[in-house]
């Protein structure tokens, strides 16, 4: 096998700095040719994970990517942390969700387009400093921050364009760019021409340059979709996209869960869901426990809630009770089947509910039928109490 170093993507450019003009869309394509061939003939290394989330690769380099969610939703905190981990000081030790980066450094751009730059945008910087282990005052060669509100939104797309074409020639590592929201950088997110025109060129920039686009859009209201057309092209074309979004109770109500959905992993194997909250204290999202995160989900049921099932136990149960009478009972309450019942008490069985509250629910065999009893938990070394 040939081991001669491969030509670059952005020898493109090299050729046209060379040539003192723009290549033809021909030349481009001839030259992009050799270039692939060179790639073929020599065996392919993939890129290293720029971050992992859990130990797992989600975001790497030269790559769109994707953080989609409802108003409200905590997308741009997420992006904070990401950044904040990418911009780590040495030695500061910082848990994140469990993100890392690959230790290598980046510039990191943050583009902001709807907060305020007086006060909102500002401290959202201070987050990301603070996180990272600076201090507000401290300046960090390799953190930018613009923010595109005063800007014509005609105009931004230009502007943006500009913007990146400076920092590719002031910089010459990796660069990670966060555009935070997307659809503000063109006049109309459901017109197909200014969609693909911005799509067009995040996939030419990250493809030629050393730059990675990490990009935050709203979801349409009561949808799991992205905004407009330029939110299923950017899907489309992204290689990670997270959704992150309250989880709601059966009347469709926000719950203090959100869940981070991994939408689309294309270098990974399926990354499953986390639950996540909002830490006012920490002022940084932490991870759920797994009883809130099942009280949760329970609470989403329309009938015979575990958790409400848990509670008439403890107010109701006394002494033994058969399964028929224990069943009936509850069906009753509840105005649902017995079978319905049989499954809400097999998890109750398994700790889930009733734990909570302090009790454990126990069955046993008598005389060939099964009877079940509620036992109250208490510190070890003493006997437990029967009611």
């Amino acid at each position: 096998m040939r081991k001669s170093t491969p030509l670059k993507a952005n020898d493109l450019d090299a050729v046209v700095n060379k040539r003192k003009r723009k290549l033809t869309d021909l030349e481009k394509i001839l030259q992009s040719e050799k270039i692939i061939k060179e790639y073929v003939q020599n065996e392919i290394v993939f890129s290293k994970a720029i971050l992992t989330l859990k130990d797992q690769p989600f975001v790497f380099p030269k790559t769109l990517n994707v953080i989609q969610g409802k108003y409200g939703s905590h997308k741009s905190r997420l992006a904070e942390h990401i950044c904040s981990i990418l911009l780590k000081k040495p030695g500061h030790q910082i848990d994140l969700l469990l993100l890392q980066s690959n230790g290598t450094e980046h510039l990191v751009c943050y583009v902001d387009t709807e907060r305020n730059i007086s006060e909102q945008y500002p401290y959202s910087i201070q987050q990301i400093k603070i996180n990272a282990g600076y201090e507000i005052q401290d300046e960090i060669e390799n953190f930018k921050h613009i923010s595109l509100i005063d800007i014509k939104r005609s105009n931004r797309f230009d502007a943006f364009k500009l913007y990146l074409e400076k920092i590719r020639e002031d910089y010459h590592g990796h660069i990670f760019v966060v555009l935070d929201v997307l659809t503000d950088l063109v006049e109309n997110f459901n017109d197909p021409k200014n969609s693909l025109q911005l799509i067009d060129l995040l996939n030419s920039t990250s493809n030629s340059n050393d730059i990675t686009f990490l990009c935050i859009i709203h979801e349409n209201p009561f949808q799991e979709k992205a905004r407009g057309h330029l939110g299923t092209e950017l899907l489309n074309k992204s290689s990670t996209a997270l959704s992150i979004n309250f989880e709601k109770d059966k009347s469709l109500n926000d719950q203090p869960i959100i869940k981070i959905s991994f939408l689309k992993a294309r270098t990974s194997k399926r990354i499953e869901p986390i639950y996540v909250k909002y830490s006012p204290d920490r002022n940084r999202l932490v991870f759920a426990e797994d009883s809130e995160v099942k009280k949760i989900v329970h609470n989403r049921v329309e009938k015979a809630n575990i958790y409400d099932v848990a509670n008439v136990l403890v107010k109701k149960l006394r002494g033994k009770i058969s399964k028929n009478d224990l069943f009936k009972l509850l069906a009753q309450e509840f105005g649902c089947t017995e079978r319905t019942i049989e499954n809400r008490i097999k998890e109750i069985l398994n700790g889930t509910g009733l734990n909570d509250l302090g009790y454990s629910l126990k069955k046993e065999m008598i005389r060939g039928k099964t009877y079940f009893e509620l036992i109250k938990i208490i510190p070890e070394n003493k006997q437990e109490e029967i009611f």
